[in-house]
């Protein structure tokens, strides 16, 4: 990391400084770029594994100071990584964390994270011959080391408490021998040995193959102030730039993944789909600054049809890359069961099952009831034709059938419909039989002369029944599926319902006697009526009648009319019988008193009815309704 410090120094220009302390953690290397500047000591180890470093501390200061005056926190999580720092997950001011008792802190190079406020880090160690303050544990608190008069410090001078709960840089020590530990550490470089180094020792670098020296190769141990000792560059300081291998190039029908030409780099070839790669997919910048090997190249992928298709062609471009077609055609008398394309894939295969060509036949038609089927074949081309035997009815609009190049007949098997015979109906007079055409004409009020048919006899499909019943029965009917009433018909040797005659049904009205009413649910043979009276009457007789054969039986009943009686004298009070123009004394006298007339109940001067005491009542079927008298109590 280089760091370019602002410090003033009683050295002169031209001197580039890297300082380092000691201690037995980490090993940290930072570059002072000044012109007569000090630089800060920083700390080196013999492990080499973790970084650390005095310029971490300013960063992360200056972060966190920019922070919280409003400015930019800068971030590095790369070299945070590199110097062993753990962050915490990175958030925005103005959008809240996750876990509410964390805030959006400035955090050094780890930049805004998710942190909480009140965190502390470990309590740092006494410092012999020496001091740091302040002595505050608190996130964000920067203490300051100071040796004792005659020491030298090693180590970080100032270290800041990060929000992972450590402290950045490295432990410091007050020592009384100025020395030089283990020299600075210079990536892809031979770099000296670890150890202890007097004032005026020099060490010298120099790179690995592949990589090219930038500075000067030699660092000198120096006291550069009280206190401070460095190792100093008499010039520009030592580095290792990795060489370049140059672009590699594209390839043809492919891409390159990777924009790094330095050495140890590498870069990867992949092929344009429909390609296959033809040498090595990756290349690596070697030492002699060479790209290993040469550039692949991407080829055509190709396909070979080797499928054999019996009693069929292929057909196809020769010769068959990537994404071309397949065509499969069979020969007359043979359908193509399968795709009738295939398309060369990226795996050098055709993509999709293997289609066959499979001799067209149309199958059997199934059998021909009441007839027969001359033809035996049934490939593309063959017919079959259709007889019906005698006295059978042919129905379809086509007496053959051609097997079709589809698979399919060219038309439907026809049916031979049979006759049925004309049943014997009991009860019936005569039996006619009728034509569906003779139907038609019918209902266009046509006149049919018609022959009665013998029983036995033959009658064609779709020939309909009448009959003539004997006296006192009938042709019954019954509804087809259209909710009409038809008449039975013949439907291939059978009547689609049986014939009959039945006891007639009464369709005339039954006998009503005078005021009263017949209540019929049905007028067929057998059913009954039911006789009541109107209101004021009373029945006398039977109550029900019959139908028998077409006509009721008699009841011999009647509806007399009925009265409501006197009913009684009222005490200290009077009835009263309700008239057209009024209301009247109601005498016993008075005898033919019909239903609903009514009556009302009057009290003498002083007395009124009872509480509750109805104020008349209704003649409802020879009662008074309600029925009782009231009560005259005294006012």
């Amino acid at each position: 990391m280089l760091f370019k410090s602002s410090a003033v120094s009683s050295f002169g220009t031209g001197l580039m400084i890297y300082m380092i302390m000691v201690t037995t953690t980490t090993t940290i290397i930072t570059t002072f770029e000044q012109i007569g500047a000090v630089a800060q000591l920083i700390s080196t180890s013999q492990s080499h594994s973790n970084r650390s470093f005095d310029a971490n501390l300013h960063r992360d200061v200056a972060s966190s100071s920019s922070s919280e005056d409003g400015g930019e926190c800068f971030e590095d999580r790369l070299e945070a990584i590199e110097v062993g720092r753990q962050c915490s997950r990175r958030c925005k001011k103005d959008v809240p964390c996750e876990n509410a008792r964390k805030q959006c802190l400035c955090d050094g190079l780890c930049g805004m994270s998710c942190l909480k406020p009140d965190l502390n880090c470990p309590e740092l160690p006494k410092l012999e011959h020496g001091d740091y303050g302040p002595k505050s544990t608190r996130f964000n608190s920067r203490v300051q080391y100071q040796c004792e008069s005659g020491y030298y410090l090693f180590g970080s001078r100032e270290r800041l408490c990060q929000g992972d709960e450590d402290w950045s840089g490295t432990p410091a020590e007050c020592l009384a021998e100025p020395q030089c530990r283990n020299p600075i550490r210079v990536n892809h470089a031979r770099n000296p040995s670890d150890g202890i180094y007097q004032l005026g020792d020099k060490v010298d670098y120099s790179c690995y193959p592949g990589y090219q020296s930038r500075g000067n190769s030699e660092a000198t141990c120096k006291l550069i102030k009280r206190n401070q000792l460095a190792w100093v560059w008499s010039g520009e300081p030592f580095r290792c730039i990795p060489k370049s291998c140059g672009d590699p190039g594209n390839i043809e029908n492919g891409k390159r993944h990777g924009d790094s030409f330095i050495i140890a780099s590498s870069v990867l070839y992949t092929c344009n789909e429909g390609f296959e790669m033809n040498g090595q997919a990756r290349r690596y910048c070697q030492s002699d600054n060479q790209w290993s090997g040469q550039p692949p190249q991407c080829e055509p992928i190709t396909c070979n049809p080797t499928d054999h298709l019996e009693n069929g062609k292929i057909n196809y471009a020769y010769p068959l890359t990537f994404n071309s077609t397949v065509e499969y055609s069979c020969d007359l008398g043979f359908r193509l069961i399968g795709p009738s394309k295939r398309r060369c894939g990226p795996e050098r295969k055709l993509v999709g099952e293997v289609p066959v060509c499979s001799e067209i036949d149309c199958g059997e038609l199934g059998p021909l009831d009441n007839g027969y089927i001359k033809g035996y074949s049934n490939r593309m081309g063959d017919k079959k034709e259709f007889t019906c035997r005698e006295g059978m009815k042919f129905v379809g609009n086509h007496t053959e059938s051609v097997c079709l190049e589809t698979g399919q007949w060219s038309h439907p098997l026809p049916k031979c419909l049979a006759p049925c015979l004309v049943p014997r109906v009991q009860f019936a007079e005569k039996i006619f039989i009728l034509k569906p055409e003779m139907i038609e004409q019918s209902l266009k009020g046509a006149t049919l002369k018609v022959k009665s048919a013998e029983i036995g006899s033959l009658v064609n499909h779709e020939s309909y029944i009448e009959i003539l019943c004997q006296k006192d029965y009938e042709f019954e009917k019954m509804m087809n599926e259209h909710y009409l009433i038809q008449a039975p018909y013949c439907n291939n040797s059978t009547w689609s319902y049986e014939p009959r005659c039945k006891p007639a049904s009464c369709r005339a009205a039954p006998p009503v006697p005078p005021n009263g009413r017949v209540r019929v649910a049905s007028i067929e043979h057998g059913s009954k009526g039911f006789i009541y009276c109107l209101d004021g009457y009373r029945l006398k007789g039977n109550n029900t009648t019959n139908c028998i054969k077409g006509e009721w039986s008699k009841a011999n009943s009647t509806c007399a009319e009925v009265y409501c009686s006197f009913p009684g004298y009222i005490e200290h009070g009077r009835v009263l019988l309700v008239g057209l123009t009024g209301m009247y004394d109601y005498k016993p006298y008075m005898k033919r008193i019909t239903a609903n007339r009514q009556i009302a109940f009057e009290c003498d001067p002083g007395y009124r009815l009872n509480d509750g005491a109805p104020g008349g009542a209704t003649c409802i079927d020879g009662q008074w309704k309600p029925d009782g008298l009231p009560s005259c109590i005294k006012e």
